[in-house]
């Protein structure tokens, strides 16, 4: 039986359970696929055609042949049961030939585009020793580039640090501002900083006594305070660098 198709015809002899002879009721058929549960025929409700002399078939529907392995109970009041087992197939033969003509067309719309003189041996060959070359110049490159990049790559350590280990930009720069003896022993970059900037942009009082005071750039602190001569000359000096 042709797998998943319609129209096909399966049949059984039955007898009669009292006698033996051949058994002419009704009788109805129940299908099994793939040792599944047993239903009754979806065609006419299993109803079977006596053909004659206790000969009895049935037409089963398409989704009753879509299965690999089909079981067909025969059965009838006062007969004896009969089951008919079966593998399905694909259709063959003449069912195929539309199929072999739609690929036959799909492989022919491909092969017109090959041209009609191919390649004869000797521009194949030649054709090798041209891919041969490069690929020689290719792994000549690939040694050396190769070597070029695991020099680089050996001095990278085993195990980099982590996304996490490596300092922000403000970590950075807390780091050089805040270095003791960044610029001089006793006195960081930022200290350093303060200073400087106290110098040109700070407030300034005292230039007239002997002891001027110059304010932070917010000006909420005396920065530099200095003690000096009559000639301006500096003689003590303390720092707020705080």
């Amino acid at each position: 039986m042709k797998k998943n198709t319609a129209s096909q015809k399966i049949g059984a002899q039955l007898v009669s359970a009292t006698d033996g002879s051949a058994f002419t009721g009704a009788v109805t058929v129940f299908v099994t696929g793939d040792a599944g549960t047993q239903t009754q025929g979806t065609v006419g409700s299993g109803a079977c055609t006596h053909e004659g002399n206790g000969f009895h078939t049935y037409s089963p529907s398409q989704a009753e042949s879509n299965f690999d392995h089909i079981a067909f109970t025969f059965t009838g009041t006062g007969a004896v049961p009969v089951t008919v087992q079966l593998y399905t197939e694909f259709p063959q033969t003449g069912d195929v030939y539309p199929l072999v003509d739609t690929e036959v067309a799909a492989i022919k719309a491909k092969t017109d585009n090959l041209p009609s003189d191919p390649a004869d041996a000797s521009d194949i060959a030649a054709s090798f020793s041209t891919v041969n070359t490069i690929l020689g110049t290719l792994s000549g490159y690939v040694d050396t580039e190769v070597a070029a990049i695991k020099a680089k790559t050996d001095l990278i350590p085993a195990a980099p640090a982590a996304v996490s280990d490596i300092p922000t930009a403000a970590q950075n720069a807390a780091g050089l501002l805040d270095l003791a003896a960044g610029v001089e022993t006793g006195l960081t970059l930022r200290q350093a900083l303060r200073l400087l900037v106290a110098a040109e942009a700070g407030k300034l009082s005292g230039a007239a006594t002997t002891t001027i005071v110059i304010r932070n750039y917010g000006d909420s602190k005396n920065r530099i305070t200095g003690t000096v001569d009559s000639d301006g000359n500096r003689t003590a000096i303390s720092y707020d660098l705080t």
